[in-house]
């Protein structure tokens, strides 16, 4: 004959049913939006206190901790299987708040009738079987609705776990011995009474490790969704950046573009995707293919200003950024290009205006002394003489007054076009200001007489050009220039003391004619 105790059932039920709490409260702390997990932990609480109401019967008042125990019992699974339900992802109604205290006022009273109205141990264990039966019933169901795939086996192996405690408390509701009726009874010879008790273990260590593996499936589910979305959120935000942005595959292929690049480099993005970074044509002397071969032997980030020329012949200064990154474990390059053009073409005009007259375009004072210094350099370098020509235009100023400052305008513009055209390559035609232009003659010999004969024609030469009539806005204008001529060799003279040589000249000269 089998012997159970059933107080030590009761209080291994109610310890496992601690440590269902403790486990599943520990999840719930990862998982804090995971509300199921709180009913859960909720439902296996009362559970452990039915038990140990059982388990403390012969200490209490057995009348009332029969149905208390029963009901705190049934009630901790009302509040189980909601929480399941939700952590199963199953949809909820308002009136399943109702389910954990319909099932203790059901087992309660029924606990109540069959112990103080009615005293019966069968009867009681039958009502009280049955209500169990419908929590693995109800359980069961939950868990046909669900169709984890990631938890497949898993699932059947636990459904087929509540069918064997629904068939077992239905046996058991429907087969319970006779048992003598006394308040205290805590041993059997009987294993349908003690069955639940060994169930009990089973099912709270079980559901335990279901409830982690639940919810850790869900928390996966829901990282790889978040995931999901920030990368679709990120990939909007660069097909809608106004930054222009491309991706490459470490074996050069192009694999997204946005409009703000396509729109940059004037290329299609069909005609970008089928672009690869590895060909010789890529950008052909832009740079950005060494770059990109750069970022991808340095797995550094890569930044450079670059010169692109567009198909449509349009030329570009950009910033390029070129930063390696790792997707799906596979090497790509981000390409961030940044369009530089204005930028560049504001720097080029302030230089443009730094360094050169705004009117004529040609060099300023400022810029002329430096290339005299250089062409100082040079004579001595080379052993060979230069010259300085001083050129004031003659009655200059009468223009200005008779004509206005347009006409004298014309003047200026026309007299810096024939000078360029008298002068070689490799001469510099500047202007100072007002009606004053310089020009710097190089490379005229090692022979200062010959230097000096040559230097002579020229301005013999630039003179007869400089007296040719001039066609402005009011007519024909007759005008003539004076040229001073300092002939000069290496660097003993100061680049100041020559002009200013060239300028006494030039002085002298229009002294000697008025």
């Amino acid at each position: 004959m089998l012997y159970l105790d059933l107080r030590t059932l009761a209080l291994v039920a109610m310890f496992s049913g601690l440590m269902f709490t403790a486990t599943t409260l520990s999840v719930w702390r990862l998982a804090p939006e995971e509300s199921g997990l709180r009913q859960c932990a909720s439902g296996s609480t009362l559970f452990a206190l039915g038990m140990a109401e059982v388990a403390l019967r012969p200490f209490l008042y057995a009348r009332l901790s029969i149905p208390l125990g029963n009901g705190l019992t049934l009630m901790g699974c009302g509040f189980f299987l909601i929480g399941f339900r939700t952590l199963l992802g199953l949809p909820t109604s308002r009136s399943d708040k109702w389910l954990p205290w319909l099932y203790f006022l059901l087992t309660a009273l029924g606990s109540a009738y069959f112990t103080l109205l009615v005293p019966s141990i069968r009867f009681r264990i039958t009502f009280v079987s049955l209500v169990g039966a419908t929590f693995h019933a109800a359980l069961a169901r939950a868990l046909f609705r669900c169709h984890d795939r990631e938890l497949a086996s898993w699932r059947q192996f636990t459904i087929a776990l509540q069918i064997v405690g629904f068939v077992l408390y239905l046996i058991r509701a429907w087969d319970v011995p006779d048992i003598p009726e006394v308040p205290d009874y805590r041993q059997s010879s009987s294993w349908l009474v003690a069955a639940p008790g060994f169930y009990a273990m089973c099912f709270n260590v079980w559901m335990a490790i279901t409830i982690v593996l639940i919810a850790n499936a869900r928390m996966h589910r829901r990282m790889h969704r978040q995931l999901e979305e920030a990368l679709a959120f990120n990939e909007t935000l660069l097909a809608n950046s106004p930054q222009a942005i491309g991706v490459y595959k470490a074996d050069g292929r192009c694999i997204f573009v946005n409009d703000a690049y396509s729109s940059l480099v004037g290329i299609g993005k069909q005609d970008l995707l089928q672009q690869n970074f590895l060909l010789p044509a890529f950008w052909e002397g832009s740079g950005l293919r060494e770059q990109c071969l750069a970022a991808l032997a340095d797995n550094n980030t890569q930044r450079r200003d670059l010169r692109l020329t567009t198909p449509a012949g349009q030329v570009l200064w950009i910033e390029s950024r070129i930063l390696p990154s790792t997707i799906k474990g596979e090497l790509h390059l981000l390409v961030q290009l940044f369009d530089l053009t204005a930028r560049k073409n504001t720097e080029n005009t302030l230089r443009e205006l730094t360094f050169h007259d705004p009117l004529t375009r040609l060099p300023n004072r400022r810029l002329f002394l430096e290339q005299l210094s250089r062409a100082r350099q040079n004579s001595e370098r080379h052993r060979s003489h230069a010259a300085i020509l001083f050129i004031d235009l003659d009655k200059f100023k009468h223009l200005n007054d008779s004509h206005g400052h347009s006409v004298g305008d014309e003047r200026l513009l026309e007299t810096a076009r024939r000078l360029q055209q008298t002068t070689r390559p490799s001469d510099t035609v500047a202007r100072f200001g007002g009606d004053e232009f310089v020009v710097l003659l190089e490379a005229l010999g090692p022979d200062a007489d010959h230097a000096q004969s040559h230097a002579l024609k020229i301005v013999e030469h630039m003179r007869k050009v400089l007296s040719a009539p001039y066609a402005l806005s009011p007519g024909l204008h007759e005008a003539t220039a004076t040229i001073g001529l300092r002939l000069f060799y290496g660097t003993d003279t100061s680049a100041e003391q020559i002009l200013k040589e060239a300028d006494e000249a030039m002085y002298r000269l229009k002294q000697e004619r008025y």
